[in-house]
């Protein structure tokens, strides 16, 4: 059956309840979402199934984490956490994202990358029940939805992402991606694109394996996480990175998860020389202090910075890797 939309995510205490409108398709006796309020104010997501005529629980799925509301039980105390804590981001950087990510270079070629991949990998056709875990602006989802047809469900743990991402027409749910509100095998693919690195290896094992959980037999996922501890950088600083990785931590965390490795490769790999010497050397002498690193260069320097992403798009293609970089990437499949 098709997987509701959680449209209806209420902030507030313990008080805070509703149900949520289903956006399955069809109606009938598809699920349908409640965020219910338990003890300690912490919401739940409810699915509820019409049973003969009546709608009855069918279990609690997931916690909802909204501003405002306490969040012990997901692996941090006090309210929502400062970027960088428990799966954060900036808030700050959203805006920045949300303005400059379709025309900077860096985002248009992983855009390219990930197609590349996508296409060789991740069958799925017009209709395709697909999650993004980390979904930040919307801007990669709405695209999906428009350029694949794919019925695209976000998540993301920032009220500031979930409402930049409702301009771009997306219903986002504000969740946890150690702890996703849905249920065993709902979606046929699903997609992470540098969302992992805000997170310790811990919590990067129980995304993924949550990752796992949620797709179903025979589905897929598409991973992207920024790699190399050597790259940590003012920027990293700025957005609130936990943990950058290797290609084998991620591949060994993938199959732990029980899922087959399809691809797996490092990429940006040719700007790397470029990369340590602004992050190794000349960050630390001038002390430049945190700040984002997603301004829009000249047109012509943009242009010329995303030259190397579509060269290694094109030798990616054609199935080789790339034995270092920047970024990691992992396709996995789910066993059906």
């Amino acid at each position: 059956s098709a997987l509701p939309a959680i449209q209806c995510l209420r902030s507030g205490g313990a008080d805070a309840s509703g149900d949520c409108e289903d956006h399955s398709a069809g109606g009938g006796n598809q699920p349908r979402g409640e965020v219910a309020a338990v003890s300690g104010g912490a919401p739940e997501v409810r699915h509820r199934e019409l049973r003969g005529g009546r709608l009855a629980d069918s279990g609690v799925v997931g916690v909802v984490v909204e501003s405002g509301v306490s969040r012990g039980d997901q692996g941090y105390s006090g309210t929502l956490p400062a970027h960088g804590r428990g799966g954060a981001m900036n808030p700050g950087e959203y805006e920045a994202l949300s303005a400059n990510e379709e025309r900077l270079w860096w985002f248009r070629g992983m855009r390219r990358i990930a197609d590349v991949l996508l296409d060789r990998y991740c069958a799925a056709g017009r209709g395709a029940r697909i999650l993004e875990a980390g979904c930040g602006t919307g801007y990669d989802a709405s695209r999906f939805a428009r350029e694949r047809g794919w019925a695209v469900t976000v998540v993301d743990l920032s009220p500031v992402a979930a409402g930049l991402a409702r301009r771009r027409g997306l219903e986002p749910a504000v969740a946890d991606i150690r702890k996703l509100p849905f249920r065993n095998g709902s979606f046929e693919g699903l997609i992470s694109l540098d969302v992992l690195v805000h997170l310790e290896p811990e919590g990067q094992s129980a995304a993924i394996g949550e990752f796992a959980r949620v797709v179903s037999p025979g589905g897929w996922m598409l991973l992207r996480v920024a790699a190399l501890k050597a790259l940590r950088s003012r920027h990293s600083e700025w957005v609130g990175e936990r943990h950058r990785v290797r290609l084998g931590e991620v591949r060994a965390k993938v199959e732990a998860a029980g899922l087959r490795v399809l691809r797996a490769t490092y990429a940006n790999s040719l700007l790397l020389p470029v990369a340590l010497m602004k992050f190794r050397i000349w960050e630390p002498l001038t002390g430049a202090p945190a700040a984002s690193g997603v301004e829009l260069p000249a047109g012509w320097l943009n242009g010329l910075l995303e030259l190397p992403l579509r060269v290694e798009a094109e030798w990616l293609r054609a199935g080789r890797r790339l034995p270092i970089g920047q970024s990691v990437w992992v396709v996995a499949s789910k066993a059906g």
